[in-house]
């Protein structure tokens, strides 16, 4: 197998919210990666080219010709991968796409870096794989059960026994990457990946990811309305009306005997079911196209 121009593209974000602390997190990453050329190529038995980003909250992004610093109104997890994604796949230099990988890997360091090379490994066989994290770690208790039942509507919808779905470590095959219509905005970007990878009938695998315990694993930042943005992007990608929706939360309920906050389940009765909020737009807020205006008008 000739992988002279095979490439390994490693995105890590270090968002945090502060600036200190997103340096502490590049530093902690600059630490790990010095051997991880050598470790790649000695697992995988191949030379392979390495592209590390880490991107931060305020890097400045080249959106539809223009540099922007702030994203209006949307967490910025989701945009900037895809934007990585669309970066990579303009890339000319290299032509052995189909053996060249993309793995995502959350930089705050809850998930141990090494899960990394199992990733890789994984992608020797699979198309896409996903880290799975042990069911009591890395999340706090709230959101694990409106994580679950996120889950569990794409389980619903496509059949299937999902081990994880959301874990902040997981690749794909870059050869996939044109059968990849990725739309999700914020922290909704791993269900975007599996769905659109059942829904194409990909080879999926699970490894398990390693979960550094530091004792303040389970703490998040997670906003109680980004769990509202995640619903409605499930809700529109899996094409759920209100009454499938109430249908396959009453299977959860009987299924894991897990009641959702009544702040979460009202919001099922106001659902804003528009196309217009996920279209796959190169730009958000400052763009003078027509377009992207009327979008972002009727949007937020």
């Amino acid at each position: 197998m000739n992988s002279k121009n095979a490439f390994v593209y490693l995105v890590m974000p270090v968002f945090a919210g502060d600036k200190k602390e997103e340096q502490k997190r590049v530093d902690s990453i600059n630490s790990w990666k010095v051997n991880f050329n050598k470790k790649v190529n000695d697992i995988l038995g191949r030379n392979f080219r390495i592209d590390i980003t880490t991107p931060r909250i305020n890097d400045p992004h080249m959106i539809c010709g223009t540099i922007h610093t702030e994203y209006k109104n949307i967490t910025k997890k989701g945009r900037v991968i895809r934007h990585e994604l669309q970066r990579i796949g303009s890339l000319k230099k290299y032509s052995d796409i189909d053996n060249s990988y993309f793995v995502l890997m959350d930089g705050s360091g809850k998930i141990n870096f090494d899960s990394i090379y199992s990733v890789l490994k994984g992608l020797e066989e699979k198309q896409v794989i996903f880290g799975c994290r042990p069911i009591s770690h890395a999340i706090s208790d709230f959101r694990l059960k409106l994580e679950l039942f996120e889950n569990f509507l794409v389980e619903e919808k496509y059949k299937v026994k999902l081990p994880d779905a959301q874990c902040g470590c997981w690749g794909f095959n870059l050869g996939i990457l044109k059968d990849m219509p990725l739309t999700a905005e914020s922290y909704d970007i791993e269900l975007d990946v599996i769905i659109n990878a059942l829904e194409k009938g990909m080879n999926i695998g699970f490894i398990q990811a390693m979960i550094n315990d530091d004792g303040d694993v389970k703490k998040t930042n997670f906003k109680f309305g980004s769990n509202f943005e995640k619903l409605d992007f499930l809700c529109y990608k899996l094409e759920l009306t209100k009454d499938i929706l109430n249908l396959y939360y009453r299977n959860f309920l009987k299924k894991t005997g897990y009641n959702l906050p009544a702040r979460y389940t009202k919001y099922f009765n106001r659902l804003f079911f528009s196309p217009i909020r996920y279209r796959k737009f190169d730009c958000v807020g400052s763009c003078a196209k027509k377009e992207c205006k009327e979008a972002v008008k009727k949007t937020f």
